[in-house]
């Protein structure tokens, strides 16, 4: 008896030695102890606008505009003044139309445009700033991505980045300007657990975000920070601050996948990372998907990472958020909360006015007449001037 004892013990030691080896291969790591010194209380205060909001799941800010990006709403979009918090309009009609979206993944501004990227239907629909202060807003340009893919971003060489769904094991597909297929690029972090392909794809569902000439990838379910290069070559991975990898597992297989968590070890990690001063601010969890927190997907803290990666310092929100932005020109970050209800909340990084400097886009509408194209719809084009000056007064 006593040496089954002692065979059952020496099989649950090596079992214990084995999980405790999991690591990533090419990864530094980080707790919240290497923070201690930089953790800050952020106190945000709900915002009134002139309209109710609706049901925002996503949320953009940028001059004196915010954009709430809506779900189960008939127009998707709605677009705020922040220096006087009124509603300026509602856009982009929700349905199956050659001009209507289904599913907002990502807003981007490049220069005087808007890309928006359906994931449902794979398209990149881009728009003038300006046609997006009518209720009329129409596409400058349409672009569909030749294979299914997510988190589509415009790279500065044209081409076009996107998380990718495919069985050759790669994690990012590359796509031309056009939309065309160029290849698949990337590969996925190893930890030393045997995944299937369809595995890792869940397992390693993340956001990403351009800095300068990387992308910084952040993951949901590991809380895992990458840098690749914009060819898919790895530069760096930071683990932490809990160290904790995915425990999803395949429970069919053909034409259905399912998955299903790992009681005990499924957790929340990181989300919507933004790009704030050279820094990367992301949205940070670490609550067990059997927790008894909830709601688990409201999160008060903000993990705050170099341009290269290194944990720098933590924020503690007074008002738990499940999304957010960053206004660059106001130094505000603007979340989303639901509890107790869906209300938009601001948290001032900086000192500064109330009235901004930077108000071109609503008070100035000759700078938006001068960046209409030129086969603008003219009856669209009235519509608009004569919004601006309503709005604006001028």
């Amino acid at each position: 008896m006593k040496i089954l004892n002692c065979i059952i013990f020496v099989m649950a030691m090596l079992n214990f030695s084995c999980i405790d080896k999991l690591e990533y291969s090419n990864c530094s790591t980080f707790d919240i102890s290497n923070m201690q010194d930089q953790t800050y209380r952020l106190t945000g205060r709900p915002l009134n606008f002139d309209i109710d909001i609706k049901r925002p799941v996503g949320l953009y800010s940028f001059d004196s505009l915010l954009i709430l990006n809506n779900m189960n709403t008939d127009v998707l979009l709605d677009v705020y003044n922040l220096n006087n918090n009124k509603k300026i309009c509602s856009n982009i009609s929700y349905g199956n139309g050659p001009e209507e979206l289904l599913i907002i993944d990502r807003i981007q501004r490049i220069g005087s445009q808007i890309s928006i990227f359906d994931q449902m239907k794979s398209k990149i629909f881009t728009y003038d700033i300006c046609d997006l202060l009518t209720e009329q807003a129409k596409p400058l340009n349409i672009i569909n991505l030749s294979k299914p893919a997510t988190n589509a971003i415009h790279l500065p060489s044209g081409n076009i980045l996107a998380i990718s769904f495919n069985e050759e094991g790669k994690r990012f597909s590359l796509f031309s300007e056009k939309g065309d297929f160029i290849k698949y690029i990337g590969d996925y972090p190893d930890y030393g657990e045997d995944l299937s392909i369809y595995e890792k794809i869940e397992s390693f569902t993340c956001q990403m975000i351009m800095n300068k000439n990387d992308i910084v990838v952040t993951n949901k379910r590991t809380d895992l920070i990458e840098i690749y290069d914009f060819e898919g070559n790895l530069k760096k991975r930071e683990q932490g601050p809990d160290h904790f990898f995915p425990a999803i597992k395949q429970r069919s297989s053909g034409e259905e996948i399912r998955f299903k968590e790992t009681k005990g070890k499924s957790r929340d990690a990181y989300f919507h990372p933004n790009k704030y001063n050279n820094e990367i601010w992301v949205l940070y969890s670490g609550k067990y998907f059997d927790s008894n927190n909830s709601p688990i997907y409201l999160n008060d803290k903000i993990i705050v990472f170099d341009s290269n990666g290194m944990p720098l310092k933590q924020y503690k929100l007074n008002i738990p958020i499940f999304s957010f932005t960053i206004n660059q020109e106001k130094g505000v970050l603007y979340g989303i909360t639901d509890n107790p209800e869906m209300q938009i909340i601001e948290f001032q990084l900086k000192n500064s006015s109330q009235d901004m400097v930077f108000t071109r886009f609503v008070t100035e509408p000759m700078e938006c007449r001068k960046l209409k194209r030129d086969n603008f719809d003219r009856s669209v084009r009235i519509n608009r001037d004569s919004r601006i000056k309503q709005l604006t007064g001028k």
